[in-house]
């Protein structure tokens, strides 16, 4: 397999903004500086997903390809997106 630049792009944004999105919506932004966020970033853009992805396997016998890789990326961003949003609409109101 070869390498391809595109994805490894996107593959690199997802995997950051997975884990910004979970210290998000975990961490209101005036809580933390900018070192405490980076952190908390990474470790939760490894350990999140890893965890779900380990579950899957070994609960639904889903296959740990490329596609469920970038599937739980793309669904742990959504949803710790939506759950800032709707914590915020809360706040507000």
């Amino acid at each position: 397999m070869d390498f391809q630049p595109l994805q490894a792009i996107f593959g690199g944004v997802l995997f950051l903004a997975s884990g910004y999105a979970v210290s998000l919506a975990l961490f209101p932004k005036h809580e933390l500086d900018a070192i405490e966020r980076v952190v908390l970033s990474l470790f939760f853009s490894i350990s999140i997903p890893a965890v779900i992805l380990l579950v899957a396997n070994l609960l639904f016998g889903i296959r740990l390809d490329s596609f469920a890789v970038y599937a739980i990326y793309i669904l742990t961003t959504a949803a710790a997106l939506l759950y800032t949003h709707k914590k915020r609409g809360r706040a507000a109101a």
